[in-house]
């Protein structure tokens, strides 16, 4: 097939599986990054636009405003493209410098910020708000507040068409990390209409208040909910089976023991 925008690349992503030492289980890794924007977060960026465009939230020619840390930034400069919108990406300190880069490459407006923040704490509060500012105040522009945006989970129906495909023989459980709770929700939410007896399992960062543990500064960008930020509406808790917290630690030492064995 002959492609016309980069957004119709997005999806069909491979799966990849890691054995478990000493359990009978096998970890299947959906290889997310390998959508144009390097993340699972182009589905419901795009999602998101496509959804506000319908209902006439959004008008052709108009401008997207987010928060973000660099995932759905760059999920929306993309859709932003292809719909011939402006994008403006309102991050804080956290945020990856390659990610800042590449959204900017591909035409998105960035605003950081202002304000004394530690190096870990996650400025996602004074993120929010800018966002919704600017939103209002500029002409013809929409803040998509991913958080609470239905069109968020909504988004995630074809990683699960493409799953249930491809390990036809079943999945016993599913295993995400959860922010706003959108990709959990959505996920966890068509796994078990297909199968009720499918266990999701849900992680946030130590220092997270999504499963009501006390929250404390973190490092881990783009995942968890910080203390004085509140609970995205999109996360559905009923369709979580299990939330479990890790340590910045743990998260990073894991990805780089992955990523120097299994590239």
């Amino acid at each position: 097939m002959l492609h016309t925008t980069v957004t119709q690349l997005i999806g069909q992503t491979p799966l990849m599986s890691i054995d478990v030492p000493e359990r009978d289980a096998t970890l299947v890794l959906k290889i997310e990054k390998n959508n144009p924007g390097g993340s699972m977060k182009d589905r419901m960026a795009r999602s998101m636009v496509v959804a506000a465009l319908e209902d006439g939230r959004l008008a052709p020619g108009g401008t997207i405003v987010e928060s973000s840390s660099g995932n759905t930034g760059t999920g929306l400069a993309l859709a932003a493209l292809e719909f011939g919108m402006r994008f403006i990406a309102v991050v804080d300190h956290h945020a990856a410098p390659d990610k800042i880069r590449m959204m900017r490459a591909l035409g998105a407006e960035i605003r950081y910020v202002e304000g004394d923040f530690r190096e870990d704490e996650v400025a996602v509060v004074e993120r929010q708000r800018l966002a919704a500012q600017l939103g209002a105040q500029l002409p013809g522009a929409l803040f998509m507040n991913q958080s609470d945006n239905p069109a968020n989970p909504d988004g995630y129906a074809g990683l699960v068409d493409e799953l249930l495909e491809q390990l036809p023989d079943g999945i016993d459980a599913f295993v995400g990390c959860v922010g706003t709770g959108g990709s959990m929700t959505g996920i966890s939410q068509r796994l078990k209409r297909h199968n009720p007896a499918v266990r999701t399992i849900a992680v946030e960062p130590a220092g997270s208040i999504v499963f009501g543990k006390p929250g404390h500064p973190y490092f881990q960008s783009g995942t968890g909910t910080p203390a004085g930020d509140e609970v995205g509406k999109v996360l559905d808790y009923s369709c979580i089976d299990e939330g479990v917290q890790v340590t910045d630690t743990q998260a990073f030492e894991t990805a780089r023991y992955i990523a120097r064995r299994k590239g």
